[in-house]
Order: structure tokens, then C-alpha cells, then sequence
């Protein structure tokens, strides 16, 4: 049976997505034109996503106690993905990515909106459990943010070894600023990983006393942790860049994602 929880979330993404498709409707008519992003076009974006946010939260609490399904978390770790890349677009001509960015993100949406108890994770939430989910969510967020930045990275390196440019890599910031930024999010996603995973481990002793209730995803997160370790020591010391470094990213996103839906499947 529909609450007004369900309701109001359906209206708000509605509209959510309808800005969503302006914003990428007009970024890929930028990319046929070879132009920029119109202020205010662009500004729409924030608006979808703050109406995306607080859709997700009626879903989180549709049941009046918290809940999280996979496509829910799926879609509040593509609405922060969509956040960080809107504020680096303020900054860095990143638009040509909001066609294929936003498309996921209304794809995920419209599926939390479909299958709102698909996998639904609840349980006895405190302060810790709290600041764990939050820190879990912003390291995946920020990782998968990396992640884009190591695959646009790969496909720059190989269009210009080509000498093959298309229109939408034509538009991108150039090679350098797209490493740069690979670097910059990749050390952030290290440390806000950390702090989850200390979170993590804090909560289980406190609220169970069982370190390896979720050994399938401390494992996977500490495999993980030790890849962006790896490359982050590797780049300092030996100067890691270019392929390697965003293969050993994207390595690193396929464990914790791998990790993440083991655990969702095994514990529901």
C-alpha cells in the first residue's frame, strides 16, 4: 500500500529528473557545438539534486523506521557523485560527462522509486552505526568520482595516442587538470575510507562484540584500502601517473563494489 513517504518521493523525483534531463539535454547539444554550458542551465543542477536528496530520505523512512535497499544507497552515492561534479564544473569544464553521469543517476533513481524494499537493510541504528553509513557512503561516492576521472583519463590517453579526438573528449579539460583532479579525489576517497573503516570497526566491537560478522566487507575494504595505499605511495615515491595509476583505481572501485554487494546479498 502507497504512504504519503512514497508519494512525496515520487513527485520529487519526477522533478528531479526532469531538470536532470534539461541540464543534460542542453550539455550534449554544448558538445555538438563545441560550447559552453550556459550559467543557467547549469545552475538547474542543484536544485534536481536537492530534490533527488530529499527523496531518497522519504524512501529511507518510508517504512517509519530507517531502511536502506540497494538501489536507494546506489542512488544516494550517485547523487553525491553528481554534487562533486557539478562543483568541479564550476571550476573545470567537465560538462561533456553530465549526459552520461546524469543518465546513471536518474537510471538508479527511477529503480529506488520501482524496487524501494529490493534488499532492504535495517537495523539498530546509533551515532556510530550513523557516522559509519555517512563515512561509507562519502568514501564510495568519492571513489566512484575517481573512478570516473581514471576512465576519462584512459579514453584521453588513447584518443590522443590515436590522434583521434572526438567531440566529447575535445571538450574535457585537458589532459593535465583530468589527472590532477584523478589525484586530488583519489587521496580524499583514502581518507574518507579510513575513517569509515575505523567507524566500522568501532561499532561492531561496541554493538556486538563481533569483529567478523561483515568479514566479507572488511576484507574487501581492506583490499581496497591497500590499492589506493599502493598507488597513492607509488605515485609519491616512483611517480605513478597516467594507465597505471587509473588502472590500480579502477581495481580498487571493482573490489569495494564487488565487497559492497556480497554483503548486501549475504546479509539479506
Amino acid at each position: 500500500m502507497l504512504n504519503w513517504f512514497y508519494l512525496s518521493a515520487l513527485i520529487m523525483a519526477i522533478g528531479s529528473m526532469a531538470l536532470q534531463w534539461q541540464v543534460a539535454r542542453h550539455s550534449w547539444l554544448c558538445i555538438q557545438t563545441q560550447q559552453e554550458l550556459s550559467s543557467r542551465v547549469h545552475d538547474l543542477l542543484p536544485f534536481a539534486l536537492f530534490l533527488q536528496f530529499l527523496a531518497s530520505q522519504l524512501l529511507f523512512w518510508q517504512n517509519w523506521q530507517p531502511g536502506l535497499s540497494v538501489f536507494n544507497t546506489l542512488a544516494s552515492i550517485s547523487l553525491l557523485i553528481c554534487a562533486l561534479l557539478y562543483l568541479n564544473t564550476r571550476y573545470r569544464p567537465f560538462h561533456a560527462l553530465y549526459p552520461w553521469v546524469l543518465a546513471i543517476n536518474s537510471f538508479l533513481l527511477l529503480a529506488a522509486l520501482l524496487l524501494p524494499n529490493w534488499l532492504l537493510a535495517k537495523a539498530d541504528w546509533s551515532w556510530l552505526l550513523a557516522s559509519h553509513i555517512i563515512l561509507a557512503l562519502t568514501s564510495y561516492s568519492l571513489l566512484s568520482m575517481t573512478g570516473i576521472m581514471a576512465l576519462v583519463l584512459l579514453i584521453q590517453t588513447k584518443q590522443f595516442r590515436q590522434h583521434r579526438i572526438s567531440r566529447a573528449v575535445f571538450s574535457l579539460p585537458p589532459l593535465q587538470w583530468t589527472e590532477r583532479l584523478h589525484f586530488e579525489l583519489l587521496l580524499l576517497a583514502f581518507v574518507c575510507l579510513t575513517l569509515a573503516m575505523s567507524a566500522g570497526l568501532v561499532n561492531q566491537q561496541s554493538a556486538q562484540g563481533l569483529i567478523w560478522t561483515y568479514w566479507h566487507k572488511g576484507l574487501g575494504s581492506l583490499a581496497t584500502w591497500l590499492i589506493l595505499a599502493a598507488t597513492l605511495l607509488g605515485h609519491l615515491l616512483a611517480g605513478w601517473r597516467g594507465i597505471l595509476a587509473a588502472k590500480l583505481t579502477l581495481a580498487g572501485l571493482a573490489v569495494l563494489s564487488a565487497s559492497y554487494l556480497i554483503t548486501k546479498l549475504w546479509l539479506t
